[in-house]
């Protein structure tokens, strides 16, 4: 994988040193050190090294995937601000 790429899919850095761009992700606002043996999230961008990733796991299984299910999972289950539920009986 070249500087600037997007990783394709979750895997574990097999060869090379670079710094990833996982803020889209995790929320990091920093790049994040990744070197041989290390994790990878499909989606962050490859920072300033060439790295070799060997696929982990299939796609319905990645990071960004959980995050979504969870996320649907959980989506009514957060009480809403009372600001919105009385809006809601103005309106």
């Amino acid at each position: 994988m070249k500087p600037g790429e997007k990783v394709a899919a979750d895997g574990i850095i097999l060869d090379g040193e670079t710094y990833l761009n996982e803020s889209l992700l995790t929320g990091e606002s920093k790049p994040v050190r990744k070197m041989k043996g290390d994790k990878v999230i499909a989606g962050s961008i490859n920072g300033n090294g060439a790295i070799k990733v060997t696929v982990s796991h299939a796609a319905k299984d990645s990071y960004l995937s959980q995050v979504v299910n969870w996320s649907m999972r959980h989506k009514n289950q957060n009480p809403k601000p009372s600001c919105w539920r009385i809006r809601q009986q103005d309106g």
